[in-house]
């Protein structure tokens, strides 16, 4: 293959260049073809004709959709950009939650029981010392 072709492709085929002429009508007649057997063509059809009946309705129509995908993208960016009030580590929030069970309460008073024991302990060693 040509390096020219990689980099700058082809030059885009006109519709009536003899040389795409029938690659061009078998593509659209396939895309004719499925369309009718989807039923994409009366679909489009009616609603196309609604359009064209009701224009001020359907102008509103496409503009409450806009509205709609604006808001949606706003309320998204709004959400993912939300900067935390305080910035907390792991250790932080697995130790508030210790806090907030009955398990550390019944362990922080062991702690404290045996806090004051080694005090306990320390004061007589002191005493004993003298």
């Amino acid at each position: 293959m040509n390096l020219k072709k990689v980099f700058f492709g082809e030059k885009m085929p006109d519709k009536d260049d003899p040389k795409y002429k029938k690659r061009y009508e078998k593509e659209v007649e396939a895309g004719r073809k499925t369309a009718r057997a989807l039923k994409l063509d009366t679909l489009t059809y009616s609603f196309q004709g609604w359009a064209m009946k009701h224009s001020k309705a359907f102008f509103f129509g496409v503009l409450m959709l806009i509205a709609f995908i604006i808001l949606v993208s706003l309320f998204r960016l709004a959400t993912a950009t939300k900067i935390p009030t305080s910035t907390t580590n792991a250790v932080e929030m697995q130790e508030r939650r210790l806090h907030e069970t009955k398990k550390f309460k019944a362990y922080e008073m062991q702690q404290r029981h045996r806090k004051s024991k080694q005090l306990d302990f320390e004061a007589f060693r002191a005493l004993d010392s003298e």
